[in-house]
């Protein structure tokens, strides 16, 4: 299945000598964004510290682990304590989009107990797991509303990829998108009237956006480039997006209608994964623009102020898909640093760096924060 966000399940399991290959290839042909100048070193180095426990509140870090025997998500506490399973049969070709009702009480996911990827809801306790998609198809990308009643998703059911939107509970599946080209589900704006997708209906991948209805339908970016995985800012007002930009992929931001696109990095190397801090303020990313390889950096909005928080100083640790904590004191992350796939958690400073997972013997991927009930 052809998927628009930045997949790193791929290399999850390749510790070959082409490694580094394979996965930088993967990452430009996703158009991944490139990093810009006027960078500067962080002071604290990334040796592991005793996290501190008031920093980050009671919020909880859900991760995708890729076993030996079995795939299962789990939840951790920050410091990586009180680890327990959520859920198990997760689809291991899919890039998981992890998705906690406002609440906190219950996550989605998609799995594949039968060999069909669909989507399931499971309680916070890991008990009373319930598919809500029930259809032969690929169904996938679950993003909840921000009011918790909707869910948009990217299904093939009736032939092609395809967004639709169902309740919460799974009645009412409505296709949303009709184009006989790939329409990819993308985000709900901040107030739940607006949905961005990625589509290929005017040649190459575009930014759109359409009302939660399906209706009006409208390109964004309009530009001879691939662009992909749009993410709106908190307040609404503004989207960035990754777009393959002179043959490098870039960060851009845009005003929510399409206009004042602004390029905020300009560099050859390769760069990844924007994630705005829940304030709006900050920009966290991952950049192979330093010799250690790829890095964990911060800008501001404007691509002003760049910051590189870590500084492993291995070119092949691979720090990359950095997610804020809900009120913004600290940042997740993967890293091969130790080996192996783990989830590290550092303050929002890239101070008290820690490995958090600490599982030697799975790969640990796509961190995703629950903000405390």
């Amino acid at each position: 299945m052809l998927d628009f966000r930045t997949t790193h399940s791929s290399r999850i399991l390749k510790t070959s000598s082409q490694t580094r290959v394979r996965l930088t290839l993967l990452i430009i042909s996703l158009a991944l964004a490139g990093c810009g100048n006027n960078t500067s070193d962080n002071d604290s180095k990334d040796a592991p510290t005793t996290v501190n426990q008031t920093t980050g509140g009671t919020s909880e870090v859900t991760v995708v682990s890729f076993g030996a025997d079995e795939n299962e998500i789990y939840v951790m506490q920050a410091d990586g304590s009180n680890q327990h399973t959520v859920a198990t049969h997760i689809a291991s070709e899919t890039n998981q989009r992890l998705a906690w009702s406002p609440d906190g009480f219950y996550l989605l996911y998609v799995a594949e107990p039968a060999g069909n990827k669909e989507i399931y809801r499971v309680d916070a306790d890991g008990t009373n797991p319930i598919n809500l998609t029930q259809n032969e198809a690929s169904d996938n990308s679950p993003v909840l509303s921000p009011d918790g009643t909707q869910i948009a998703f990217s299904s093939d059911r009736d032939g092609n990829m395809e967004i639709y939107v169902m309740n919460a509970d799974g009645t009412n599946p409505t296709r949303l998108t009709e184009n006989p080209e790939v329409d990819l589900v993308g985000a709900w704006s901040p107030d739940g009237s607006r949905i961005l997708f990625v589509s290929r209906r005017d040649g190459n991948f575009e930014i759109y956006v359409m009302n939660a209805d399906g209706s009006d339908p409208t390109n964004l970016t309009q530009r001879a480039e691939d662009d992909r995985n749009p993410m709106w800012s908190p307040d609404g007002l503004q989207i960035s997006f990754q777009s393959q930009h002179d043959g490098n992929s870039d960060i851009f931001v845009m005003q929510s209608d399409g206009s004042e696109q602004q390029n905020l990095t300009s560099n050859t190397t390769l760069d990844a994964d924007a994630a705005w801090s829940p304030n709006g303020t900050r920009i966290a990313f991952s950049s192979e623009q330093e010799p250690s390889g790829l890095e964990i950096m911060l800008m501001n909005p404007d691509g002003t102020n760049m910051l590189r928080l870590t500084q492993n100083g291995d070119h092949d640790d691979f720090n990359n898909h950095p997610v804020w904590s809900p009120d913004g004191t600290q940042i997740a992350f993967v890293s091969r640093r130790d080996g192996n796939w783990e989830i590290y958690v550092m303050n929002a400073d890239g101070t008290n760096l820690h490995n958090a997972s600490n599982r030697p013997d799975s790969a640990d991927q796509y961190p995703f924060w629950r903000a405390a009930p």
